[in-house]
């Protein structure tokens, strides 16, 4: 469709939605729990490999069909804060998993396609600035290398 490969893939953007929701939810958590969290950093990538290869991932998971390849995300979470105690980020590592996008990647998500009639309007008749984005992402730094996505929240919610 063009674009040179510029903009992110959807898997990128998949990372964009749980690295930030992970950064957001630990801040959110941190705040309400009075802990001393200064910053998060997310560092997220996404790979696939066949459920025999994959080295970290469950029994359960490897004993299925080893010709089926499995999609992995590494998620990598450092704390920022000099007063965090041990306590508090195995606490805030646990809180890690309840955000939502997490739950939904976890959970037995069903998507429901319906074909809908032609309601887009004529491209032309909606001029559209050049320099508009297609995507805006707020709070958020990219580091693209391959599927590799960095992400800090450096703002206390």
């Amino acid at each position: 469709m063009g674009g040179a490969d510029l903009g992110p893939s959807p898997y990128d953007l998949l990372l964009g939605a749980l690295g930030s929701c992970t950064s957001m939810t630990l801040s959110m958590y941190a705040a309400r729990k009075n802990l001393p969290l200064e910053g998060v950093e997310v560092e997220l990538s996404h790979s696939k490999v066949y459920a025999a290869d994959c080295a970290q991932c469950p029994e359960d998971v490897k004993n299925g069909n080893s010709k089926t390849k499995l999609d992995v995300i590494q998620r990598k979470i450092s704390l920022r804060g000099d007063q965090l105690e041990a306590k508090d980020k195995k606490r805030l590592l646990q809180n890690a998993d309840l955000c939502p996008v997490h739950k939904t990647l976890h959970g037995d998500a069903v998507v429901l396609t319906t074909l809908t009639e032609d309601t887009c309007q004529d491209p032309s008749a909606t001029p559209v600035p050049k320099d508009a984005p297609l995507l805006q992402v707020r709070s958020i730094s990219h580091l693209f290398v391959g599927y590799l996505i960095h992400f800090e929240n450096i703002n206390r919610w």
